[in-house]
């Protein structure tokens, strides 16, 4: 069974020889797919386009840079290529390739599982900071990091760049008119947003991308992963959110944290710096500044940074009988008295003493108006026999009087 888009793509099908087991996920310019060939599992990541042909031509361009800065890369931590082509023809289909399949997580939700303490964290970015030395040797740039393009290996706690779409080596052409490149705001260099506010009205400019870039996108992410929360919050407008990286230093990590130990926070920090010149200049440096501080870690950097999160209940699965849909199973009807001190039980009300006393709640919902009205259709004839009595004995003085 065929089909002519990468979108309609169903388990069973087949790209080639890759048999597909599920899609992963799905971006702008990309979707990714888990297949089989061999009795191996790879993440085949296909190359989405529009119908104009200067789209096509643009996301072929895009697609094809990617796949020669993952083979300029070739790493143990960088996700690793192992085919390419295009589907369903050979000549105008969609460019796909085939990767690596990482059993792993991202960072961030690595650290939302495992709770690591500061030791193994160091660790990880102390890979990933020799990793981006050896990468930038070789004039290959990630340009995009942040904990979603970062896994962590399940067998190992090795870390693995993925989603090279942004990246670029020395031998590329720029693909994109304005003055940076692709990337999130977020974990932009402040010197690559002062560039683009000098420079976006002018034509042709176009910013440098070096290594300094990406080893501060390393550095705020780094600084997110010991605090649990965005360097810069990613909810500013974009103008107050390039002021704030330009211009202002995030709280040190042990203020928001204080299971950060100061050595890893004086490496965060001077990876946040504003001028490039006052960082780490290259990830070998990094590298080795990181494994000065975990020889000289104490016990203290065994402890994991946050606490662990309770494990979260999920609701209880609608009961299925044989042979139909699900459906829930209900019983009788029964009224529940609100446990005490239940904000259904009562609510406080001023006091003469001037403090308060509890009061009923007033009965709210359709059973309680239906309550209501049933106590005023029962009381209506005794109201009327009252005011008739009441205006016979207002006649009987009257005529008394005379």
């Amino acid at each position: 069974m065929t089909t002519g888009h990468p979108l309609a793509l169903r388990p069973g099908m087949r790209v080639g020889p890759w048999r597909v087991l599920g899609r992963l996920g799905q971006g702008a310019f990309g979707a990714v797919f888990q297949v089989e060939h061999g009795g191996r599992l790879h993440a085949l990541k296909f190359a989405l386009r529009g119908p104009g042909s200067e789209d096509l031509d643009r996301t072929d361009a895009r697609a094809i840079r990617e796949l020669a800065c993952l083979l300029h890369a070739v790493h143990p931590h960088v996700v690793r290529v192992w085919a390419h082509g295009r589907w369903p023809d050979a000549r105008t289909g969609f460019h796909y390739v085939v990767l690596d399949y990482v059993e792993g997580a991202t960072l961030a939700a690595w650290v939302k599982r495992e709770a690591p303490s500061a030791r193994r964290v160091a660790r990880l970015f102390s890979r990933l900071a020799r990793t981006l030395g050896e990468l930038h040797a070789r004039n290959v740039f990630h340009r995009d990091l942040k904990p979603s393009n970062i896994l962590v290996r399940a067998v190992d706690d090795a870390p693995v760049l993925v989603d090279f779409g942004s990246a670029n080596h020395a031998e590329s052409l720029p693909l994109t008119e304005g003055p940076l490149p692709p990337g999130t705001p977020q974990y932009r260099s402040p010197e690559a947003l002062r560039f683009h506010r000098e420079h976006h009205s002018q034509r042709g400019a176009r910013y440098a991308f070096r290594a300094t870039d990406d080893l501060y996108a390393l550095g705020v992410t780094l600084h997110e992963v010991l605090t649990g929360t965005p360097a810069f919050s990613p909810t500013l407008p974009r103008e107050v959110l390039a002021e704030h990286i330009e211009t202002r230093m995030p709280p040190p990590a042990s203020t928001l944290n204080a299971r950060v130990p100061l050595a890893l926070e004086a490496i965060t920090q001077r990876l946040l710096r504003k001028r490039p010149e006052d960082r780490f200049p290259d990830g070998g440096t990094l590298h080795e500044a990181l494994e000065s501080a975990l020889n000289d870690a104490t016990s203290d950097w065994d402890r994991p940074l946050f606490e662990r999160p309770p494990p979260e209940r999920s609701a209880p699965s609608p009961r299925r009988l044989s042979g139909e849909p699900a459906r829930m199973i209900r019983g009788p009807s029964r009224r529940l008295t609100p446990p005490r001190g239940s904000r259904l039980q009562s609510r406080p009300v001023a006091s003469s003493e001037g403090g308060t006393q509890a009061r009923p709640r007033e009965a709210r919902g359709p059973g309680a108006r239906a309550a209501r009205r049933e106590l005023i259709i029962t009381l209506k004839p005794w109201m009327v026999g009252a005011w008739v009595a009441l205006l016979l004995l207002l006649g009987w003085a009257l005529l008394a009087l005379r």
